[in-house]
């Protein structure tokens, strides 16, 4: 299965610099891509994902970068994290409960 979201990248510390980015991931790899052009495309196993109270960090390649998405609970499942934010958890587990 893939994801596909929008949302916001900046380098670790300049949240100044913040670039629009389309986020995909088919759980292999993590494409970044602005204006339709692609900044970033790592393999999922050699990156380093976080997530925080709002957002992800990321660490690939020598770059730390914070992410925020449109859809950080898709990520987080298309990746398979097994730590999230307290603010993450409930939204994952809000997007589960099903009304009998």
């Amino acid at each position: 299965m893939a994801m596909e979201s929008k949302g916001v990248v900046h380098m670790k510390g300049d949240s100044t610099q913040s670039i629009a980015v389309e986020v995909f991931t088919d759980g292999d790899t993590f494409r970044l891509s602005s204006a339709g052009e692609v900044i970033g495309e790592w393999s999922v196993d050699g990156m380093g994902i976080q997530a925080l109270q709002e957002g992800f960090s990321i660490r690939a390649e020598g770059e730390d970068l914070i992410l925020k998405t449109d859809n950080d609970v898709a990520l987080s499942e298309e990746l398979g994290l097994m730590t999230s934010s307290p603010r993450l958890a409930r939204k994952m587990a809000a997007s589960h409960n099903v009304e009998g």
